[in-house]
């Protein structure tokens, strides 16, 4: 982490501010921003109509919620009380996004989107280590609502999508094996998506950057 010309730390990659989610772009100084000028004074609304980052990522806004909540309560000047109701409440209501995920334990794998399957592995991948292991290939599989029917079927799949066969399954590895893309032109395919993904947050960055 550094410091800019300005004395607003930054995440040493060029984003000024400290991100209340490693994966997003918002930061601690727009919560504090909405609740000065914005009349921002609750953490559900703050994650959902301000930040938008439940409708992202729901998994991400809710290991948020207790910083945002700390920095709210500074500012605004909650009793412990009055924050934990806040932090229940955003909870509660993010907790709802997408429902429950129902059990098809036994079928036949299905196809998802690129955005599905990239949200799962950030959701898994809690420590951001960029690779799932065997036991986290189980945890997205039923995020997807496809739990493995035994620790044996875990292990044999774990096996086929490990295709570096290194004991870690990368997020590329991961949609590859979840869509069943094993063709080389879907390979390219996939490479090309992540490529374009990148090549659009460069982008942004430089617009950021160029409008300053």
């Amino acid at each position: 982490r550094t410091v800019s010309r300005a004395g607003v730390p930054t995440d040493g990659g060029g984003h000024m501010g400290r991100r209340i989610s490693p994966s997003y772009p918002y930061i601690e100084a727009e919560v504090l921003y909405a609740c000065r000028h914005e009349l921002a004074v609750s953490v559900k609304d703050m994650l959902t109509t301000r930040m938008r980052l439940a409708f992202l990522n729901s998994e991400a806004a809710k290991q948020a919620i207790p910083r945002v909540a700390a920095l709210m309560a500074e500012e605004l000047g909650w009793s412990s009380a009055e924050k934990a109701r806040q932090i229940k409440v955003a909870q509660e209501y993010i907790g709802e996004f997408g429902g429950p995920v129902a059990d098809k334990r036994g079928a036949t794998l299905k196809a998802a989107t690129f955005t599905d399957l990239h949200d799962i592995f950030l959701s898994v991948d809690k420590a951001n280590a960029g690779y799932l292991d065997e036991k986290q290939l189980g945890e997205a599989a039923a995020k997807l609502g496809f739990p493995f029917r035994s620790d044996e079927h875990r292990r044999i799949k774990f096996k086929e999508a490990d295709r570096s066969e290194n004991g870690k399954l990368s997020e590329a590895e991961f949609i590859e094996w979840w869509n069943g893309r094993n063709s080389e032109k879907s390979r390219l395919a996939l490479h090309k998506t992540v490529m374009l993904d990148a090549a659009s947050e460069v982008a942004i960055d430089k617009s950021n950057a160029s409008a300053k």
